[in-house]
């Protein structure tokens, strides 16, 4: 420390710089970004099920759909389950986008919804995949924060992570994220 004391304007450029205060760590990129900033320019907030920009939208008027929306509500409770993906399909207009707003709701309601993606063929930032996984990253690191610190070091170790490709953004993984998340 004494090395650094004479120096009347100190410059440290590239590398990584964490600040420690108490338990609290606050990482940067080389260029002062932290990860966690990168990801959130990345997003796109009018997807949010809950999303200002898509207020009020469209979901199963009550009473109706409720066979539906009670396959999908066991489905998704189900522990047990073999198949962990659901496809929602069916001609425009049928009632999908009504039906996944309802069931996002329910999920929000029971303490259940990690993430949700809305797209739009008309919305600027919904309407194409490069947002998608910067969103439901960002969701995840609010619904599990024990995975924030792992996603936000991942950024900071490859901060141009986020302009790959899907697959690219999807198998990413900086020297920490391999660890075991409890």
């Amino acid at each position: 420390m004494e090395m650094l004391s004479n120096l009347k304007e100190p410059i440290i450029t590239g590398g990584n710089f964490t600040a420690v205060q108490g338990d609290f760590h606050t990482h940067s990129t080389y260029d002062g970004r932290r990860g966690i900033d990168l990801l959130t320019n990345s997003i796109a907030p009018g997807a949010f099920h809950n999303s200002s920009e898509r207020y009020d939208p469209p979901k199963c008027h009550p009473s109706t759909r409720v066979a539906v929306l009670e396959h999908i509500m066991s489905w998704i409770l189900d522990l047990q389950k073999i198949r962990f993906f659901m496809w929602l399909y069916g001609p425009a207009g049928a009632g999908k986008s009504a039906t996944a707003q309802s069931i996002a709701e329910l999920c929000h309601e029971a303490n259940l919804l990690a993430a949700s993606f809305f797209f739009s063929r008309t919305a600027v930032g919904r309407n194409d995949e490069s947002r998608l996984i910067p969103i439901l990253v960002y969701q995840l690191c609010l619904s599990m924060p024990a995975i924030r610190t792992y996603v936000q070091d991942t950024i900071e170790q490859d901060p141009m992570v986020l302009s790959r490709s899907l697959e690219a953004q999807i198998h990413s993984r900086g020297s920490t994220t391999s660890r075991v998340v409890e």
